[in-house]
């Protein structure tokens, strides 16, 4: 007569490596939504991947920025705020010899540059995983940084140079 021993479960080493891995997926899932890496690199600020790197030695000088379809009351602060953003990005740049608000005299040699938009239209809304992600991690995700909002913008840009 043969005695059957109880059948002992013994869990693999590749089922607790898989559960891990499993658990540490679903933690970076919750703390990294938003976050998508540029052909740069994750985050590299002067990266333009348009740029030839080649410097233009004119001055350039930016007219103010015209936006067409926005209403009358914030219609002034937008354009100084799109023209100063301009200005702000074509100096960090280093595109031309010097970037200026047009104004005055301008030297026959230099460009003007004109941005006109004829549609400009920005919408903000909570990010669809902010919530569930500070919940299930108990904060530790509106802490890190995680994103709250989700900005959209839809526009159309006529660009000349004079």
């Amino acid at each position: 007569m043969t005695s059957k021993a109880p059948a002992r479960r013994t869990r693999s080493r590749s089922g607790r490596l898989g559960l891990v891995l499993a658990l540490c997926s679903v933690l970076a899932i919750q703390l990294l939504p938003g976050c998508a890496a540029t052909a740069g690199g994750l985050y590299e600020p002067n990266y333009d991947p348009f740029s030839s790197k080649r410097r233009i030695e004119r001055a350039a000088w930016l007219a103010r920025v015209e936006v067409l379809d926005a209403d009358g009351a914030n219609k002034s602060a937008l354009e100084d705020s799109l023209t100063l953003d301009l200005l702000a990005y074509l100096e960090s740049g280093d595109y031309f010899r010097s970037v200026r608000i047009l104004s005055g005299q301008i030297p026959p040699d230099d460009y003007v540059l004109r941005f006109r938009f004829t549609k400009f239209q920005q919408t903000w809304m909570w990010h669809p995983l902010f919530f569930p992600a500070v919940v299930a991690t108990m904060g530790v995700y509106a802490l890190a940084g995680g994103p709250a909002f989700r900005e959209t913008s839809r526009l159309s840009v006529d660009f000349r140079t004079f």
